[in-house]
């Protein structure tokens, strides 16, 4: 089970950002980093997630989202996969 996941959380922009940046400086000691490890990865996602469209946001987003899962040790299980379908394929 997934401890962080975008799945819920308001589509605004800036508050996915917010929330990614939440989850890192909750996280930073589990994932035993430095303050400037923390402050270098927090830069580095903001500069790249305001960097392209709104899907660059989700992706960029859900890769850090994941780096701080695994990296607190959440399991990843066949439930915590999003799957995204095309409604006209049953």
């Amino acid at each position: 089970m997934v401890k962080y996941t975008l799945v819920g959380v308001n589509g605004n922009a800036f508050a996915i950002m917010s929330y990614v940046c939440d989850a890192l400086k909750t996280e930073r000691e589990n994932m035993e980093l430095a303050i400037d490890e923390y402050e270098t990865i927090k830069a580095d996602y903001l500069k790249d997630a305001m960097a392209g469209d709104y899907n660059h946001l989700l992706c960029v987003s859900f890769d850090l989202i994941q780096r701080i899962n695994r990296d607190i040790g959440c399991e990843f299980s066949d439930d915590d996969e999003i799957v995204l379908t095309s409604k006209s394929n049953p």
